[in-house]
This record gives structure tokens, C-alpha cells and sequence, in this order.
């Protein structure tokens, strides 16, 4: 098993964004009630590694049951930056909601980030199966959609 802890930028709220707006709930990520958020992942290498992250009290924590390279541990930091929206500076963005009542709340909670994919083409398919349907639908069709990823060595 392999852990190791991913620092944050400045005023990230990590719940707010896993739980952004359902991707969490679809493969190849996936979340629990604890707010583990996993999702197996295929690395330049050609790897498929299955990885979880959790909420630290310094940062995030990345365990995966493989032993991976230092390579490998950055590139999977990498994957979780695009897929936390760690660049997006949302000061404007609180200026903006703070001057509005009824709308505190957001950054009071530092909602305004959304869970993506690590590529482009998964936000599209993803996207794509959630219009004009419903989300029972979305889900089925996104996780007969084998395309947005490959099994693990251990997926059954």
C-alpha cells in the first residue's frame, strides 16, 4: 500500500467540490459517505491504478493499494489538481456572491469548484449523458460507457 498527502491551494474546501454536482457518483470515480473519493485511473506508463483520496488535516491523503513511483505519485497528483479545480482562484467569485443576500452561504461553505474529469473527453461524454434524461438514466448509461476507463487488475 502506498500514502502519501497532497498539499491544497489557499481556501479549498474539499467536500464542497467532490460533491459539486453528482460526478462523484460516476465511474470511474466514485465516493462514499465518509467522502472518500476513488477512481481508477490509466497513467501514461499504462498502468491502471485504482486511488483513493480523503480530507487530511494537512492536506489531502492518496493510498492505493499498488506500490507506485515517484513518477507515478505525480502524475496521480497531477490528476487530482485537474480534477479538484486546484487553479481556479475564486476570490471574484466570493466578492461577487458576498454582495448578493442570500447567497453568503457559498462562501461561507467555499462552494464554486466543480469535481471534473481528468480529461476533456470524459467531461463531454459525461455531460452529454446527463442531458434531457433523468439521473438514474445517466448513471446507467455513463456506466455502460466503458470508454471513460479501464478495469483494474483486480476489478471484477
Amino acid at each position: 500500500m502506498t500514502e502519501f498527502i497532497r498539499s491544497t491551494p489557499p481556501g479549498f474546501h474539499y467536500r464542497p467540490t467532490v460533491l459539486s454536482h453528482g460526478w462523484c457518483a460516476l465511474p470511474p470515480f466514485r465516493c462514499d459517505d465518509s467522502g472518500t473519493l476513488g477512481r481508477i485511473q490509466k497513467l501514461r506508463s499504462g498502468d491502471i491504478i485504482d486511488f483513493n483520496v480523503r480530507e487530511g488535516e494537512i492536506g489531502l491523503i492518496i493510498s492505493t493499494e499498488a506500490a507506485i513511483t515517484q513518477g507515478q505519485q505525480v502524475e496521480i497528483n497531477a490528476v487530482i489538481a485537474r480534477c479538484l479545480s486546484f487553479e481556479q482562484d475564486l476570490s471574484t467569485f466570493y466578492k461577487l456572491v458576498d454582495e448578493h443576500p442570500g447567497y453568503q452561504w457559498i462562501t461561507r461553505i467555499g462552494a464554486g469548484r466543480m469535481l471534473r474529469s481528468p480529461t476533456v473527453w470524459e467531461d463531454l461524454a459525461k455531460t452529454l449523458l446527463t442531458t434531457n434524461t433523468t439521473w438514474a438514466m445517466t448513471t446507467s448509461m455513463v456506466s455502460r460507457l466503458n470508454t471513460l476507463g479501464e478495469a483494474a487488475a483486480d476489478a471484477s
